[in-house]
């Protein structure tokens, strides 16, 4: 794998602190940033449902406020601010989820294989505290129009956060309604038919009572060219979204300490389920002459209750249900799928606040899944998927004198899996393609901190957490071309859950006044059992036949630093950093022994400035990442070369409007993100960077 000097030179300027980049918000209503302001504002990471600000918080997070999604160029989705962040590659639109501290939080299968064993990320992503499912996180994307934040948490967050949170956690908080009369208006379009209508109101109802309206519409063309459309689907290359959001706030006077928020949500995407191009990748165009299509729907409603019991001790209450339907919409045969299912979350807590730093929470977890599944591949397949997922957690903070605190936490969690189906051998079809998974899966998952103040503007700690994810069953089918008709063996197989130790460094520092601040962690992660794909058919890059293995032993170790300086009142620059080493260091038999796990790039970096003055504000950011290989096997062809990235945006204000303009891919670089060797080089695909696209828009608000 190359290694740059650039790399080299650009993490040792990091490497006396490292971890997280973090900016703005705190944790009631987020800290806009001002021209006036002489300091940073204070960052809480909200998503930890400790209440600890960024300074305490001992995982390597990134906080994005509202005014920083505003008006930071390329933040317009959580994918757009997870391509961002070092130690994360998101390598575009496909089967394949972002990769965090080079683990595929995908899961362990993708695209047909996921499909057959039944989906599971190792990504926790919530909206409003809702997890969402597979598909929302793998093939839709959720934009951050009205929303007040949102953080990214790297490494396993089992203990809190529970089940899919092996990689990380991706937690967006919206907006919730004001008793202050308030709303707004954006209309926006760019090249490759881009257009975006969004608007929000918001107000009291009556005494103790507020509403929020929001509502968010874009469309695009997708940059490849060739799709034709077919008699499944008109315009493969159409992207929409539409996301619709009610909320009621009720804080009735009479019920001191009483707050309840109802949200009722309906999100809507649709677009081609990859955006990957043939040689010379450099025309941009895909021979694929069924692109499938997916579309992802969901509907869903959450509930969110707090109690003040005492001054110290407050009840919390999250109820959620989401009903989601997923469509893959291509030729017959080709993998026509519907997928129905239901999630419910019962999560009550309890918060204590006590003397000093004394803090603590502890909940129960209550998760059920049930999931119908179709797809015409094999002479048609079903699938029931049920899923019931029981947990005790809790997580303190103990003071052992004037700056020394003990944090301790611990989950123990149960899951039930049961899944069943596909179909039995025939005579027209002699194979065998079928599930029968019903498993009870157990973890215990404990922490354990220590942090000290060295001062009021310097905390450094260390920290132990083990981390989860449960098993499950799959079927490989072998097929020269993937040819249905053309099958020489079928193989079941089924994989056990895997687990990580995590060991982090961390520190967290303020300097000159406020203006500036320093985060970091160091940390190395050792995987037992880690679920990883195995190709059956290796000397046959035509036969996608891949089996899930426990490996014994997998390890990862590097750093995440961040650099936030508030250079003059207006004037804000961040430099992020972060070095990774991820090897398979055990897994006999494989041919991958020692091999790097894939999208695990050595060294990765952002670097930018935000600047606002009296009507007009400007901002540049740019992104580098190191070489990286693409797949387990670490294949020559499939190395990606280093590239870089960079855009820019700018606004001025007209009373209550702001007029703006954005470019993403600046310079247009053409750089591959992931590259699929074929049979032959002539037959190699690959993602690449998306090429330069603008907008230009108009925002009103009051």
């Amino acid at each position: 794998m190359k290694r740059t000097l650039l790399g080299a030179a650009l993490f040792g300027s990091l490497m006396k602190s490292t971890s997280a980049w973090s900016q703005q918000e705190a944790p009631a209503a987020p800290a806009q940033a001002s021209e006036d302001a002489t300091e940073l504002p204070t960052v809480y990471v909200i998503s930890e449902k400790s209440g600890r600000s960024m300074m305490n918080t001992a995982t390597s997070a990134v906080v994005l406020d509202s005014d920083e999604l505003e008006k930071s160029a390329g933040l317009n989705s959580a994918k757009d601010v997870l391509a961002t962040i070092p130690n994360i590659v998101y390598v575009g639109t496909g089967n394949i989820a972002p990769a965090i501290r080079g683990i595929d939080s995908t899961g362990s299968a993708q695209g047909g294989d996921a499909f057959i064993a039944g989906t599971r990320a190792r990504l926790n992503m919530q909206l409003d505290g809702r997890p969402m499912s597979y598909n929302e996180v793998v093939f839709g994307d959720s934009v951050l129009w009205d929303t007040q934040q949102i953080e990214v948490l790297r490494g396993a967050q089992s203990t809190l956060q529970g089940r899919n949170a092996l990689a990380g956690t991706i937690a967006i908080r919206t907006n919730d309604p004001t008793f202050t009369p308030e709303g707004a208006f954006r209309v926006a379009g760019g090249n490759y038919d881009r257009r975006r209508v969004s608007g929000l109101l918001s107000g009291p109802l009556s005494d103790g009572v507020a509403y929020r309206l929001s509502a968010d519409w874009s469309s695009a063309q997708s940059w490849v060219e060739g799709w034709p459309s077919y008699a499944e689907v008109q315009d493969p290359r159409r992207l929409e979204s539409l996301n619709l959001r009610g909320k009621l706030l009720f804080e009735p006077s009479s019920i001191a300490g009483l707050r309840t928020l109802v949200t009722i949500s309906h999100a809507d995407y649709r677009g081609p389920q990859t955006e990957s191009v043939d040689r010379p990748f450099d025309d941009r165009r895909s021979t694929y002459p069924f692109e499938p299509v997916f579309e992802p729907k969901t509907n869903s409603a959450i509930v969110d209750t707090q109690y003040r019991i005492s001054s110290k001790l407050r009840f919390e209450g999250l109820l959620t249900g989401t009903d989601v339907d997923v469509r893959r919409k291509t030729a017959p045969q080709y993998g026509i799928a519907h997928i129905d299912a239901r999630e419910y979350v019962f999560e009550p807590r309890l918060r204590y606040t006590g003397e000093e730093r004394q803090t603590g929470v502890v909940g129960v977890y209550l998760f059920k899944a049930k999931q119908e599944e179709f797809i015409d591949i094999y002479n048609n397949l079903d699938f029931d998927d049920d899923i019931r997922t029981a947990a005790l957690f809790g997580e303190g903070t103990q003071p052992l004198g004037d700056k020394l605190d003990l944090i301790v936490g611990a989950r123990y969690e149960q899951e039930k899996h049961k899944r069943d189906g596909g179909r039995d051998a025939v005579a027209d079809f002699p194979y065998e393609v079928k599930i029968d998974l019903d498993e009870t899966y157990r973890a215990f998952l404990p922490k354990l901190g220590l942090a000290w103040h060295a001062g009021p503007a310097s905390t450094v700690g260390v920290q132990v957490a083990r981390g989860y994810n449960g098993g499950g069953v799959g079927v490989a089918v072998e097929s020269p071309d993937d040819d249905q008709n053309a099958i020489t063996r079928v193989t079941n197989y089924q994989y056990d859950p895997e687990y990580v130790w995590t060991y982090e460094l961390w520190l967290r520092q303020t300097f000159a006044d406020k203006r500036g601040r320093l985060t970091a962690n160091l940390f190395y992660s050792d995987y037992r059992d880690m679920q990883l794909s195995y190709d059956l058919t290796p000397s046959d890059p035509s036969d996608y036949a891949f089996v899930v293995e426990n490996a014994d032993k997998v390890k990862t170790w590097g750093a995440e630093a961040g650099l936030s300086w508030l250079l003059a009142p207006g004037l804000e620059a961040f430099l992020n950093a972060g070095a990774l080493r991820a090897e398979i260091a055990r897994y006999p038999g494989s041919g991958y022994q020692g091999n790097e796990l894939p999208n695990s790039p050595s060294f990765t970096a952002s670097a930018g400035a935000r600047w606002t003055q009296g009507r007009w504000d400007a901002s540049f950011n740019a992104r580098y990442s190191e070489s990286y290989y693409s797949d387990i096997a670490n294949q020559v062809r499939g190395e990606v070369d280093p590239y870089w990235v960079a855009n820019a945006e700018a606004g001025v204000k007209i009373g209550p409007t702001r007029l703006y303009t954005e470019v993403t891919n600046l310079f247009d670089a053409d750089d591959a993100l992931s590259i699929f060797p074929g049979a032959t080089v002539e037959s190699d695909s690959a993602n690449l960077l998306a090429p330069r696209q603008f907008w230009v828009g108009i925002e009103a608000r009051w």
